[in-house]
């Protein structure tokens, strides 16, 4: 009966793992609609731009920095109609042109449907080879055209240029554009990115996982895992406890007027291999670890959850948003002092550190151990730390529930479905992350 059971439980996650796959390519072909990004943004305005006409031509120039180039975005000013308007139906066109002035696509307006303030989408079907690219936006209009676009007077775009009748004019339109990201652009990047986290990967996994391990080695079986049967769970159990000592390490050498180094901390690892070795009699006489199908799940909802992770900051260089850049330069102190400030001079003036320093203190040691930039640490460090949540997840929700199927539920739904932790990397929020590693 319990055979049946597992292969029944087995059949439903496989299937719900092949429709998360499923959905997540659907998505990238076009369903419910296409996936699309912000190529390049010129968002600054303060003035509307001359109204084109059939005598009155505006170009805006820019260069695509993806493939799929679909679309441009404006923002409208559109002048009520005049006493003395001409009689003509009044009409805004736009060109995409390509670098050598051949027209690629064109689209018009009746200016009576168009309403002041008004985005203008520019939609067309995607460029495949558009990355680096150059193109120009010509914008015409009839005699009765009474709309425009609105425009900053000064430089804000220096990839482009503004052009009334071919003569270049100080200033560049209000505009976005806009690319379709495709699956195999998805599948680059993601090889791309798991290429760059190659060089971290072992550094990164002694880190979060051998002092917990090692720690683990050393408790009763009871206290490891009640079950003690689920390799994912001592797993979620060493990520955490390994996030605990690195912090500690820190502040313990702090006080005792020591200062971590490339060398210390490896040493340090290879003690936490030997303490490993140590009690490696008592967790063999405690049950052995056993695979079961919940463990190939999860690990399938790892990496999926993970790949989705990585492809989300295919185009950044350090995590966004206002937290990161104090997350680096506590990051930076850290790394060149070796110990946990005590206050933030020379760097600010300010003299009482109070920061909670978990998530610096494993970045500074992966940086003195691998040598590798802090910012690109913070990053892909951060975000493989975000794939972990639902390991991390999965452990608490067994040793609450004492059900591997209710710890898969959460994971799955960590992993796939929830907005948090996933987003934290929009707020450089891997503090409050390190946190919830902890505390699941």
């Amino acid at each position: 009966m319990r055979s049946v059971l597992e292969n029944k439980r087995f059949l439903f996650w496989s299937v719900l793992l092949v429709a998360a796959g499923t959905f997540c390519l659907a998505r990238w072909s076009g369903w419910p609609r296409p996936l699309e990004g912000v190529d390049e943004r010129q968002h600054r305005l303060d003035v509307a731009a001359p109204v084109p006409s059939a005598e009155l031509i505006l170009e805006q120039s820019f260069v695509a920095g993806h493939d799929g180039l679909t679309a441009v975005e404006l923002l409208l000013a559109v002048y009520p109609p005049g006493e003395d308007d001409v009689q003509d139906l009044p009409v805004l066109t736009l060109r995409l042109l390509d670098g050598a002035g051949e027209q690629l696509h064109a689209a018009s307006w009746d200016v009576r449907q168009l309403t002041h303030n008004e985005s203008l989408r520019f939609a067309f079907p995607p460029l495949a080879d558009s990355a680096g690219q150059g193109y120009r936006l010509r914008l015409e209009g009839t005699a009765a055209n009474r709309a425009t676009i609105w425009a900053y007077s000064l430089d804000g775009y220096p990839r482009g240029e503004l052009s009334l009748n071919g003569e270049r004019q100080a200033g560049d339109l209000r505009f976005e554009i806009v690319y379709r990201y495709s699956l195999p652009a998805a599948l680059r990047d993601l090889g791309r990115l798991a290429a760059e986290a190659l060089g971290l990967l072992a550094a990164l996994a002694l880190l979060l996982f051998l002092p917990g391990l090692a720690l683990l080695a050393l408790l009763p079986v009871g206290l490891r895992d009640p079950k003690g049967c689920d390799p994912a769970v001592q797993l979620g159990l060493a990520l955490a406890g390994s996030l605990a000592c690195v912090a500690l390490g820190w502040l313990w050498l702090t006080v005792l007027g020591g200062r971590w180094s490339g060398a210390t901390l490896w040493l340090a690892l290879a003690g936490s291999g030997a303490l490993l070795v140590t009690g490696r009699r008592r967790q063999m006489a405690g049950a052995r670890p056993r695979f079961s199908w919940e463990t190939a799940a999860l690990a399938g909802v790892l990496a999926l959850g993970l790949a989705l992770r990585l492809v989300a900051i295919r185009d950044l260089v350090l995590p966004a948003w206002v937290d990161s850049p104090q997350h680096y330069l506590i990051s930076r102190m850290m790394a060149e002092s070796g110990r946990v400030p005590s206050s933030y001079r020379p760097w600010m003036p300010v003299d009482r550190f109070w920061y909670h320093f978990g998530f610096h203190a494993l970045t500074a040691s992966l940086h003195l151990m691998s040598g590798r930039p802090i910012e690109g640490i913070m990053l892909l460090g951060g975000q493989i730390m975000n794939g972990l949540a639902p390991l991390s997840v999965y452990a608490g929700t067994v040793l609450l529930t004492r059900r591997r199927a209710a710890g898969l539920v959460a994971a799955f739904w960590v992993a796939l479905l929830a907005l948090f932790p996933a987003y934290y990397v929009a707020w450089g929020r891997y503090t409050q992350l390190s946190g919830l590693l902890l505390l699941a």
